[in-house]
């Protein structure tokens, strides 16, 4: 694997593999792309869960500004960050628009208090008193991914939009938050972070686990991408989804899931129904189930009609989802299970 110094892609300088303008990175020197949605025969090592592609191989130049040289503050630790942001949702609770929003996808009042979602204002005064409110009550925000300094003040970066809170696999700690912008449609979901911004620190991409406090023991945990997706899930199924942030994830999703060995045996794939024709979606499918099946789980695959692109739109229509062997997809087994949903 090439190593060396990379810049996260941006909208003004987006992948040129894949030609997003999130999740990927390119050389200093534009030589190479790690593209988190487009294969290649090499897979980054670790966690990235990203494919190196040389420039050479795809044709395109690239010109990407180097790294800063002062580094990026270390991550506040998880017990502060959940504080903190859990102030933040306190204090900025959803708007009517959001409200109506969960509601059509399913998530009645009672969920939507469980789940704590919250709304990102706009206003720079309303971000600079929530943080001041923060900082008496809870502490300091720094090295906290969103909060930065601008000279003056401490305040919260990005662009408004629905908060959703990103879980870690023990406690249900929220460890980021995922902001669902207003008004987007080419970028819809983003992270809260101020990698960029003085004083700033980045989120990194982590996995979600929703939990329920009524969820069936029966042995099964699913899987899906996505977290709201995963929230809306796991109120329907009355189970604990597992949600990666991406596809291209798949390696940390599955090390998430590994933690839920001791109380459950049965890991449900629950992919988008696009992984008939999207390679990418296809693949990690194929990765995740190689690798959960070595680390001991019994995985299955769940199917519903193409017609319901994720598991919440075919939750939430009640349509049939058949739970079948991987290794036989076409036809049940002895496994099977069908979800009617009345």
């Amino acid at each position: 694997m090439a190593k060396g110094k990379t810049a996260r892609v941006t909208r003004d300088r987006k992948c040129p593999v894949c030609g997003h303008a999130d999740w990927c990175r390119v050389s200093a020197d534009g030589r190479y792309v790690l593209c988190n949605r487009v294969q290649s025969a090499r897979a980054e090592k670790g966690d990235g869960g990203a494919w190196l592609h040389w420039i050479g191989q795809v044709g395109i130049a690239a010109s990407f500004p180097k790294e800063p040289t002062t580094p990026s503050p270390q991550i506040a630790p998880i017990e502060r960050r959940h504080a903190v942001y859990s102030r933040l949702l306190q204090l900025c609770p959803l708007s009517p628009e959001h409200v109506a929003n969960l509601d059509r996808r399913g998530l009645d009042e009672q969920a939507r208090r469980h789940r704590q979602y919250g709304t990102l204002p706009m206003g720079y005064a309303c971000r600079v008193n929530a943080t001041k409110d923060i900082q008496d009550k809870i502490g300091a925000v720094d090295s906290v991914p969103g909060f930065y300094w601008t000279g003056h003040d401490w305040t919260i970066s990005g662009w408004p939009g629905m908060l959703i809170p990103v879980r870690e696999a023990t406690k249900s700690l929220i460890q980021g938050l995922q902001v669902r912008l207003d008004g987007q449609a080419d970028r819809r979901y983003v992270w809260l972070s101020s990698a960029d911004r003085e004083a700033g620190c980045g989120s990194g991409a982590p996995c979600h686990v929703a939990y329920l406090q009524n969820a069936h023991d029966d042995g099964q945990i699913w899987l899906t991408e996505g977290p709201l997706k995963a929230d809306i899930a796991s109120d329907r199924l009355h189970r604990i989804v597992v949600a990666m942030p991406g596809v291209a994830s798949w390696r940390a999703a599955v090390a998430t899931c590994k933690p839920f060995l001791s109380r459950a045996d049965t890991l449900v794939v629950a992919l988008d129904s696009d992984a008939r024709t999207n390679a990418a979606v296809r693949l990690a499918r194929q990765y995740l189930t190689v690798q959960a099946l070595d680390d001991g789980w019994q995985v299955r695959w769940a199917l519903w009609p193409p017609e319901f692109k994720g598991l919440d739109d075919a939750l939430v229509a009640k349509t049939e989802i058949a739970v079948v062997n991987p290794f036989n997809p076409e036809g049940p087994d002895e496994g099977v299970e069908c979800y009617e949903l009345a």
